[in-house]
């Protein structure tokens, strides 16, 4: 992947991509999918290295949790040349 950018406008998120494929022959087939995670990386990471009582119980809590994040949306497989 040779670049992405993030724009945010309101509410709405727009990603573009751009993949360096000069080297390779098309056409390519093209999916995404935009997955909801409720909890950050590295909240978790800082909760996980908090050693009081509440790190404590956020790590028991967190370990029992499902960590399945929702499907928010799909782009079916298209071919793009």
């Amino acid at each position: 992947m040779s670049g992405a950018r993030l724009t945010f406008l309101r509410y709405l998120a727009n990603i573009t991509y751009r993949v360096d494929v000069a080297s390779a022959k098309g056409p390519f087939t093209v999916q995404a999918e935009l997955l909801y995670q409720p909890l950050a990386y590295r909240f978790v990471q800082d909760m996980l290295a908090d050693s009081g009582e509440s790190g404590q119980a956020f790590g028991g809590y967190f370990a029992a949790a499902d960590h399945t994040p929702d499907r928010v949306a799909t782009v079916e497989p298209m071919q793009v040349q």
